[in-house]
């Protein structure tokens, strides 16, 4: 049995494993925090919670280049937009992306 999907169904599903593959990033980031952001001064760069997600999002985009090769800036930006990106890594990695946040800011 074949099945016969269009171009845009292929696409769709495409960047959704794309966006997964993303995802994964983030935990990456997560898991590596303490030698990614080592020197840098929390308290400074990222006072709040929001601004240090629109950094991530930039950390995210470089960490999928530089695995992968491909610019996923435009697809983050333009297709999901940077707010939505920001409640879908809350949602999915919220907590860990808090408990980093405020174990790295304690001492502000």
């Amino acid at each position: 049995m074949k099945i016969i999907i269009t171009e845009e169904q292929y696409d769709n599903l495409y960047l959704r494993r794309r966006l997964s593959d993303i995802m994964d990033e983030g935990l990456f980031l997560i898991d590596n925090a303490h030698n990614l952001y080592r020197g840098t001064d929390f308290c400074e760069h990222y006072p709040t919670l929001k601004i240090f997600m629109e950094g991530f999002i930039e950390d995210i985009i470089n960490q999928y280049y530089n695995m992968t090769g491909d610019d996923i800036r435009e697809f983050i930006y333009d297709y999901i937009g940077q707010e939505n990106f920001i409640d879908m890594l809350l949602d999915v990695h919220g907590e860990e992306i808090e408990t980093l946040y405020n174990e790295i800011t304690k001492d502000c």
